[in-house]
């Protein structure tokens, strides 16, 4: 579990190093004043479509994360509630049977 831990949480944060990359690269080609052409265009498309599969892997690796970390939670224990002995079913009487075919016997 320690390993998992270990692996999802240096995944993330490449995961967060390639966010701050993208959005970096997308503030570059779109800053006002500069000329934005069709190769600009495509390489802003580029980078905003790395920085949402970058967004997709942080977030992948949060959930799966918090999915160990759920795991290890000690259960609850049980309410203290326990049925009485009187509220209980005879389970040794047989099957219970029904008012007819109690008169055809």
């Amino acid at each position: 579990m320690l390993a998992a831990l270990l692996k999802l949480h240096s995944d993330s944060q490449v995961a967060e190093h390639n966010i701050a990359i993208q959005r970096e690269r997308l503030h570059q080609l779109t800053r006002p004043g500069e000329e934005f052409g069709p190769s600009a265009a495509r390489r802003a498309v580029d980078a905003a479509q790395r920085l949402a599969c970058a967004v997709t892997a942080r977030d992948a690796h949060h959930a799966a994360a918090a999915a160990v970390l759920q795991s290890l939670r000690r259960a609850e224990r049980p309410s203290d509630h326990r049925p009485s002995i009187a509220s209980t079913p005879d389970r040794g009487a047989g099957p219970a049977l029904s008012a007819d075919m109690l008169r055809a016997r």
